[in-house]
This record gives C-alpha cells, structure tokens and sequence, in this order.
C-alpha cells in the first residue's frame, strides 16, 4: 500500500507500536522463561541464580524504556 501526508505518518507511527509491543513481548516472553527457569532449579549456584535476577531485572527496564517510547509516540500522534 502507498500512503502519503497524515495517512503516511499514522501508518508510520501503527509500525512503530507493533515494533514496540513485539519487543515488549519477546521481552516478557524471556523474562517468563528465565523465571520458569529459576522456579524449576535452572540456577546451578549462588552466582548464577544472581545471572538471572540481573537478567530479568534487566528485561524488565528494557520494558519500562519501551513503555516510555510508546507513550512518546501516542502522545505525538495527538
């Protein structure tokens, strides 16, 4: 589809959501995994069991940065 002026930006910014919700998701989707992990004795030590609090830690602020980016986006589309 060819899309010009406002039609054009509104498609944009629906690719730009759908890209974000699909790396809040793989996001949740690993954190999931590596909380499935540690519930079922995946940490082989101390030091590995902090491997991944850091891990899910981590993926949940990549989540929060994506939260902002698509309230930042939304908010422009206003």
């Amino acid at each position: 589809a060819v899309f010009c002026g406002a039609d054009k930006e509104r498609h944009q910014m629906n690719q730009e959501d759908s890209v974000l919700g699909l790396l809040h998701k793989q996001c949740e989707d690993e954190k999931q995994a590596t909380v499935d992990a540690m519930v079922s004795g995946g940490a082989k030590d101390y030091a590995d069991y902090r491997g991944m609090c850091g891990r899910i830690h981590g993926l949940a602020m990549a989540q929060a940065r994506i939260n902002e980016m698509a309230d930042r986006l939304r908010k422009q589309q206003e």
